[in-house]
C-alpha cells in the first residue's frame, strides 16, 4: 500500500467510482456528492452536490451511476 487516507472526511459510502483520463477519478458520495479525485496529486479538485438538483444517485444492486463505454473523457476550459 502506497497510500491511505479519507478521499472525503465523513463521507459513510462510495456508489460508484469510474477511472478517467490523467489519473482522474470520478465519483459519488453518499449518494448525492459527484466529485473528481487526482489521484497523481491525492486530492479531491471537484466535488457538487448533486441531489439539489436530481435527487439521490441509485446505490446496491441497482444501475450504476455512470454509464460509459469503457472509457471516460473529461474535459476542461482551462
Amino acid at each position: 500500500m502506497e497510500w491511505h487516507a479519507a478521499v472525503i472526511p465523513g463521507v459513510q459510502g462510495y456508489t460508484d467510482l469510474c477511472a478517467g483520463q490523467g489519473g482522474l477519478v470520478f465519483g459519488f458520495a453518499d449518494q448525492r456528492r459527484f466529485f473528481v479525485f487526482d489521484a497523481a496529486k491525492r486530492q479531491v479538485v471537484h466535488q457538487e452536490d448533486m441531489s439539489v438538483r436530481f435527487g439521490r444517485c441509485t446505490s446496491q444492486q441497482g444501475t450504476r451511476a455512470f454509464v460509459t463505454d469503457g472509457r471516460v473523457i473529461s474535459t476542461s476550459s482551462s
